[in-house]
């Protein structure tokens, strides 16, 4: 008899036997078991998706730049992201960024043209080299001498942590970025506008950026949407991209310039042309003539 049952109470089901209970114990624990990997799986999903998700947020292309005067003063009202410049010796400057250029691509440009219809000059060769948050920066003149010139940068870099998102209007960077604004980019909280701190984040489908060594081969921390590299012939080489390149405006610089203070080069001349989704370059050193020299192409896209 039951314990708690009173007697003469019929039809009272009885426990199963404890062989039952034994099988009864298992099938709960497999179920638990099945739960659990279940639970396993999901977690590993989402886990992939965050993954998946912080390399996208990795590869979010961000943007530095410095104007910097002949005599190595930082135009403030004209940077981003740089912190400091000075000039060392003639033709040979740097400029100090807010962290590291591992991840970047640069392209420059000598500001020492001319309004004037008759007026031309020889400043125009430069030659950058990255080291750590440093750009040293070589410039050129008549018969490749070291010359003093204004001139500007762009920097264009992988960053983590930086998201853009689409927004009303357009695309819009998160927190610290910029957004779009009567007159064009306005800098978001923890941008900078030119005072030398802070980035510019832009959208993804705007910017392109590859940088090349001498022998042709893609330097791929330092690319983005770039999808290989490949030297042709002396001073002809060819970066190809991952989608066409039709709506793209190019800048580019040479990548032999030197740390040292007394190290110039005569590799600073560089053409581009475009064809679908490939950019072809021409490089040339003394005399003109074809030559091999590490290099970075920056694009500007429609986003089309």
């Amino acid at each position: 008899m039951l314990a708690g049952v009173p007697a003469g109470v019929t039809g009272v089901a009885r426990l199963p036997s404890e062989v039952s209970v034994s099988r009864l114990a298992l099938v709960s624990i497999v179920s638990a078991v099945a739960v659990v990997a279940a639970a396993a799986v999901g977690a590993a999903a989402v886990t992939g998706a965050a993954a998946a998700a912080g390399a996208a947020a990795a590869a979010t292309p961000v943007v530095r730049f410095a104007s910097v005067t002949s005599a190595g003063e930082l135009v403030a009202a004209q940077s981003s992201g740089a912190i400091s410049a000075a000039r060392a010796t003639q033709g040979k400057f740097k400029i100090v960024f807010d962290t590291s250029l591992a991840r970047c691509a640069v392209s420059a440009v000598s500001n020492a043209g001319s309004t004037s219809s008759n007026t031309y000059t020889f400043d125009t060769k430069i030659a950058t080299v990255i080291s750590g948050s440093t750009l040293y920066v070589t410039l050129q003149g008549q018969y490749d001498g070291p010359a003093d010139f204004p001139f500007s940068v762009l920097v264009a870099c992988k960053e983590a942590g930086v998201v853009v998102r689409p927004g009303a209007g357009g695309l819009r960077p998160g927190a610290g970025g910029v957004k779009p604004g009567a007159g064009g980019l306005k800098p978001g909280a923890g941008a900078g506008s030119g005072s030398g701190s802070g980035s510019t984040s832009v959208a993804a489908s705007t910017l392109r950026f590859a940088t090349v060594t001498s022998a042709g081969s893609l330097v791929e921390a330092q690319s983005f949407g770039a999808a290989s590299a490949a030297r042709a012939a002396q001073g002809k080489f060819k970066v190809v991209f991952d989608s066409s390149i039709t709506g793209c405006a190019v800048s580019a610089v040479s990548n032999a310039g030197s740390t040292s203070s007394t190290t110039y080069t005569f590799d600073t001349r560089i053409a581009t042309a475009i064809s679908g989704s490939t950019l072809y370059v021409t490089l040339q050193g003394q005399y003109d003539g074809p030559a091999d020299f590490p290099f970075s192409v920056v694009l500007a896209c429609t986003g089309a």
